[in-house]
């Protein structure tokens, strides 16, 4: 058992679009669902590879991250 039933991408995308987006509606949610912050959320390494929605951070936002 892990939040929504499903796998989220781990990569550096900056797609917030993507359904497998773990955005920080997504960690409050969990939060909310599980009673505190360790809720189980499942994690590929990441779909980057191969992935059409995949969108690169600009440098800046790497460094200034």
């Amino acid at each position: 058992m892990n939040y929504k039933d499903m796998t989220f991408c781990h990569s550096d995308c900056i797609n917030v679009k993507c359904y497998r987006n773990f955005s920080p509606e997504h960690k409050e949610a969990a939060t909310k669902w599980w009673g505190n912050d360790t809720a189980p959320v499942a994690f590929s390494p990441s779909y980057r590879d191969g992935c059409e929605d995949y969108q690169q951070p600009n440098v800046g936002e790497l460094i200034n991250g």
